[in-house]
């Protein structure tokens, strides 16, 4: 079975595994301007663990980093791949993305930004929509995804999407999926969707839906 649309949690899935335990499940996410990007396989499944909280590795040609969310989808230039040196910029396939690229990376391979993929099968643009394609698709060959999310030992991790995320007062960015997993824990609690609003210009507010 095939799955995908959405980042899902590792609680769904096991309780899914124990009700159909002889099912094979394949995880993808992708979309229409990239195609496919990854895939969490059958043995991923097999392994568990936080596994199933990713949606799994790069597939072949395709190529994944990460964009520093706070400094504007207009930046173009400004990427971080994972652990790497600004002078010589590789995805987790090793592959050399060049030194003409501008900006800064962090060290840690847990940074969190916006994924960015790169692939034969990309979009050229939308047509006749300068405005937006100037927007997704990057001067160095990326197109900007609008998932938040970071990469651990090869693996993509989503988080939520750009424009889902809610910073407080204090500054924290807070995800929405991190508080539906949160809330999840709980064994009274069936199903939860947290959903976000604009309260006022800047000021995002979130709504819970809960079902007992």
């Amino acid at each position: 079975m095939l799955y995908g649309g959405s980042p899902s949690d590792s609680q769904s899935i096991q309780r899914f595994l124990k009700k159909f335990p002889s099912t094979n499940l394949n995880q993808i996410w992708g979309m229409t301007e990239t195609s496919v990007n990854t895939c969490l396989s059958l043995s991923d499944h097999k392994e568990g663990g936080k596994l199933l909280n990713s949606c799994g590795r790069a597939v072949k040609g395709v190529s994944i980093s990460i964009r520093d969310i706070e400094n504007g989808r207009d930046d173009a230039d400004y990427l971080k791949s994972p652990g790497r040196s600004s002078h010589s910029r590789r995805n987790e396939h090793g592959d050399n993305e060049g030194e003409g690229a501008k900006g800064k990376e962090k060290e840690s391979e847990k940074d969190v930004g916006e994924l960015i993929v790169k692939s034969n099968g990309s979009f050229a643009g939308y047509f006749m929509d300068d405005t937006n394609t100037h927007e997704v698709l990057l001067q160095n060959g990326y197109v900007a995804t609008g998932d938040v999310g970071y990469i651990e030992d090869g693996y993509v991790y989503i988080l939520d999407r750009v424009k889902d995320i809610v910073v407080t007062a204090s500054g924290m960015n807070v995800f929405t999926r991190e508080v539906r997993a949160q809330l999840l824990l709980s064994s009274r609690i069936v199903k939860v969707a947290v959903l976000v609003y604009i309260y006022i210009v800047d000021v995002y507010r979130c709504i819970i839906y809960i079902t007992y």
